[in-house]
């Protein structure tokens, strides 16, 4: 059977600017479902070497402003009568990376399918509109093609069934290009989907330090007009704005630096067009050199710290909230100690009391009951003396003290006012029995009256 040539649609995104010069991408290359054309590729664990060292490649069409086409090469026939592919031609397809190494290759099952699922390498000097691209969209996918030489293949039914084939390399396709394959799609992840596992990190390399005259500057909003219009992004951070409101830096809760630009008349935000980019801050070291770093690199480090001031904060909240929560349980068992001293003081105090005083002026159980009741309801638990010193069962006893001493006053009293009451009709009677005889005789007539 003569070789034949096929391809397949996977997907590429962005994982990590390795250096300024190197992108580390990852693509989803093949799987061993039937697609649309009716291919069907097996035996994907045997060919996993064969991705080693193959080139990532991608046209350029209109003039260079368009990047990614489909597979631009043109056949032509050599000086021995036989045809090959030649990429000499303005929009033919050139190379732009690599898969370098046998470990960066293997197989992950998604979504219930396996795929061949490979680590590859993007020159970012070599493919600086690409990688440019990648910066904006590589969180999302982008399709990509495999080349593939079928050197063994078979029939089952209408499916062409191939068992051996050849990786010629992997083609990054442009936006509006029709996948090959029905059904390749392969779910993009998204930036929180991917952070913790991928932590993606892309920022666009200046090639040279730009010439700030030729730059040009658009005015942007105060930092109360910025406050106004973040009510619109709350799942972003607004970084700035034009001065017109038109255009919008922002920063999502993944840090990641992002765009939003209003249509003309637009006021409701669309969110999903809300877009990646890339941005830089350039720290200037001599006249004519510069370091650059990404801003979403800032933006994750501060944001890693914050993290970690944040979780300490939390530990600290919590050994907080545990001492005064253990303070509260020493208050509320000390109060209740103190509540049991006064009451048990109170109760001595009246024994005491009673105890000394003759039966019938003795205080009542209801002047007890009256300040032990008091005491259960913490009146005596914060009092204290001139020291600080807690003295509330002092303060209760001598309260009781008063009342009982009171109640006896009371009843001493009122027995001296019936002793009185009591003299006084005695002696009035005396008076009505005496005579106004002197002598015997008087004696004997005020005795016999």
């Amino acid at each position: 059977m003569e070789n034949k040539y096929q391809s397949f649609t996977g997907k590429l995104k962005v994982l990590a600017q390795e250096e300024p010069f190197l992108y580390r991408v990852k693509i989803y290359l093949l799987n061993s479902l039937v697609n649309r054309n009716n291919w069907q590729y097996l035996n994907l664990e045997d060919h996993l070497d064969r991705f080693v060292d193959t080139p990532l490649l991608v046209a350029y069409v209109n003039g260079g402003s368009k990047v990614g086409d489909k597979h631009n090469f043109r056949m032509k026939k050599g000086k021995d009568g036989r045809e090959y592919a030649s990429f000499t031609d303005a929009t033919a397809e050139r190379i732009v990376g690599w898969i370098r190494d046998r470990e960066d290759v293997g197989i992950e099952n998604i979504d219930g399918t396996d795929w061949i699922v490979a680590t590859a390498y993007v020159w970012a000097w070599y493919a600086k509109e690409l990688t440019d691209m990648l910066s904006v969209q590589g969180a999302e996918g982008m399709d990509v093609s495999i080349e593939t030489l079928i050197e063994e293949m078979s029939m089952d039914g209408d499916t062409e069934v191939y068992t051996k084939y050849v990786i010629l390399g992997t083609t990054i396709l442009g936006k509006g290009v029709t996948p090959a394959v029905a059904g390749a799609h392969i779910r993009a992840l998204s930036l929180q989907e991917g952070l913790e596992e991928l932590k993606v990190r892309v920022a666009a390399y200046e090639d040279e330090k730009k010439n700030k005259h030729q730059e040009r500057s658009i005015g942007r909003m105060n930092k109360r007009q910025i406050a106004d219009i973040q009510a619109k992004f709350p799942d972003h951070r607004v970084l700035c704005a034009s001065e017109d409101g038109m255009h919008v830096a922002l920063l999502s809760k993944e840090c990641v630096v992002c765009m939003y630009d209003f249509a003309e008349g637009e006021t409701t935000v669309v969110p999903e067009r809300i877009k990646s980019c890339s941005a830089t801050i350039s720290f200037e070291v001599g006249e004519d050199e510069s370091i650059t770093m990404g801003l979403n690199e800032l933006a994750e480090n501060l944001i890693s710290e914050n993290e970690e001031l944040s979780a300490q904060l939390n530990s600290e909240r919590e050994a907080k909230e545990a001492a005064e929560n253990r303070v509260n349980e020493l208050v509320q068992a000390e109060n209740k100690r103190r509540v049991q001293s006064v009451k048990d003081a109170l109760k001595a105090k009246f024994m005491e009391f009673n105890a000394g005083v003759e039966p019938d002026e003795r205080a009542d159980e209801s002047l007890l009951c009256g300040i032990t009741a008091s005491a259960e309801n913490g009146a005596y638990t914060d009092c204290r003396n001139e020291a600080g010193e807690w003295n509330g069962a002092e303060k209760a006893c001598a309260e009781l003290l008063a009342k009982c001493t009171e109640k006896m006053l009371s009843v001493k009293r009122e027995k001296i006012e019936r002793e009185n009451a009591q003299s006084v009709i005695v002696w009035d009677r005396v008076k009505k029995n005496c005579g106004t005889g002197n002598g015997i005789e008087g004696l004997v007539s005020r005795v016999n009256k």
